[in-house]
């Protein structure tokens, strides 16, 4: 594991305007997550694959009716507590459980709150900001969350700073095609409006559209 010492910055994000630099970080490791402390930087990206076993695991936890499991998650207590919520899908237990450790490592929290679910719906199809300081998602099966660049967005004509409404993608995009979607099994951080000095600077980010009938297994953890 990572040392605290490693993965934090001595920044604090502060008051700032949207420029015409992207957000948007895209790293190869694990110490690469630490961008997130950057003060324009509001989404990092680590790509990756993962094992075999985890590839079995997320398979069979997609072919369960109704999979879903919640679940507050301690890092320091041992795999097998995790193992339990995750009967029968050990690989995956314990790529959780690593992914848990570094959300620790990045926020300074003492446990992480861990959904980890198949979706046969888009839960959120439209582009919003969670009213959260960080969280970690990672699609096991199906496509990765949608995301947008600060320079993209005209905040204007998001949520309830368009009156309650919110704008079409035609108003709310300055360019139609600057959405960007992570890959299967990716890590992605999304910083949200909660995160200190960062009010109205959270990520822009959407569920994908689904492909046809495939499922997606998506798993979500926030710092408690």
């Amino acid at each position: 594991m990572i040392a605290a010492s490693e993965m934090r910055s001595e920044k604090t994000p502060g008051s700032r305007t949207s420029d015409l630099t992207s957000s948007v970080v895209y790293v190869d490791e694990v110490v690469g997550l630490s961008a997130i402390f950057e003060e324009k930087t509001n989404v990092v990206v680590m790509r990756r694959s993962v094992s075999d076993g985890v590839l079995g695991d997320a398979a069979r936890a997609s072919q369960m009716p109704g999979f879903r499991r919640v679940a507050a998650v301690d890092p320091s207590v041992a795999v097998s507590e995790l193992k339990d919520v995750l009967a029968g899908l050990p690989h995956l237990a314990t790529d959780v459980r690593f992914w848990s450790e570094v959300l620790v490592e990045l926020t300074g929290c003492r446990s992480v709150g861990l959904r980890l679910a198949v979706m046969d719906a888009p839960m959120c199809p439209r582009l919003h900001v969670d009213r959260v300081t960080l969280r970690l998602v990672v699609a096991y099966e199906g496509a990765g969350t949608e995301f947008v660049s600060n320079h993209q967005v005209d905040r204007s004509q998001l949520g309830h700073q368009s009156g309650g409404t919110m704008g079409d993608e035609s108003s709310l995009l300055r360019e139609l095609d600057c959405i960007q979607g992570a890959n299967t099994f990716d890590v992605v951080l999304l910083k949200g409006d909660a995160w200190p000095d960062n009010e109205g600077f959270g990520a822009v980010h959407r569920s994908p559209p689904m492909a046809g009938s495939v499922a997606r297994l998506v798993m979500t953890l926030d710092p408690l």
